[in-house]
């Protein structure tokens, strides 16, 4: 999928997420969680069983250890106009998290771009049930993140955010690389 991606110069890959479970799933991953961290443009996981509604609000999560690039802004500024939906920029805060210079220049990169400072809600056992905690408390109808690159060990040792993203929450997931 992902060569085919390349090669026909796909703008968006929309795929279904049923959920797989087991030892497969725990060494291999899914193909869902597969392209949402390694395809070539953004890619739209959308949950079996999502009741599809109109799309009135983006939740974006960020990192603040890389500052969203240009691409990445212009595309979430086309969901938000075609789709008439409010972003909601969004930061998981550790408890042990330390801030650093770098932070604010993913802050002000999002308040220059969008007029918007990102929330920042605590870390709850978990990202995603950080991020579940927020929309349920807040409101939101599709999810955003922005994937990067590990290398094998830490993608062995600590897993992918993506896709335990992908597979916790029951929101529609873009990733925009």
């Amino acid at each position: 999928v992902v060569t085919y991606a390349e090669q026909q110069n796909i703008d968006l890959i929309i795929l279904g997420n049923k959920g797989k479970t087991g030892l497969g799933r725990w060494f291999y991953g899914t193909v869902t969680q597969q392209l949402l961290r390694k395809a070539p443009c953004p890619a739209l996981s959308v949950p079996a069983q999502f009741p599809w509604k109109p799309v009135h609000e983006i939740v974006v999560c960020t990192d603040y250890s890389e500052p969203l690039t240009d691409r990445q802004c212009e595309t979430l500024k086309v969901f938000e106009d075609r789709l008439e939906a409010r972003l909601r920029f969004l930061h998981v805060q550790d408890k042990v998290e330390v801030a650093l210079p770098e932070d604010n220049i993913a802050k002000q990169r999002i308040k220059t771009f969008f007029g918007k400072d990102p929330v920042v809600t605590p870390f709850m056992d978990t990202i995603p049930h950080s991020i579940q905690q927020f929309i349920d408390a807040e409101g939101g109808d599709w999810v955003v993140t922005i994937p990067h690159q590990h290398s094998w060990l830490d993608h062995f040792l600590l897993g992918s955010e993506t896709a335990s993203i992908s597979e916790h929450l029951k929101l529609p997931l873009l990733a925009l690389h």
